[in-house]
């Protein structure tokens, strides 16, 4: 997902969780950089999945990546 997309969602909960959402885009785009070279580095630990998508569409993503990797 695009930073600044994911930054302004977060910000617009207003949960008070904002920790990380505080520090700004700039510091957005080099935690998503540094997150996609962990899952390209270790493909077989990290799932990518697109965000920028209806919830219940990313949802099913993480629920079939979810089972496939439980017993």
């Amino acid at each position: 997902m695009d930073p600044e997309i994911g930054l302004s969602r977060a910000l617009a909960r207003g949960d008070g969780e904002d920790r990380f959402e505080s520090f700004g885009g700039d510091m957005q785009r080099r935690l998503r950089q540094g997150f996609l070279e962990l899952a390209r580095e270790f493909s077989e630990r990290f799932v990518t999945i697109d965000g920028n998508r209806p919830v219940e569409d990313v949802f099913a993503d993480m629920r079939d990546v979810v089972g496939a990797r439980l017993p």
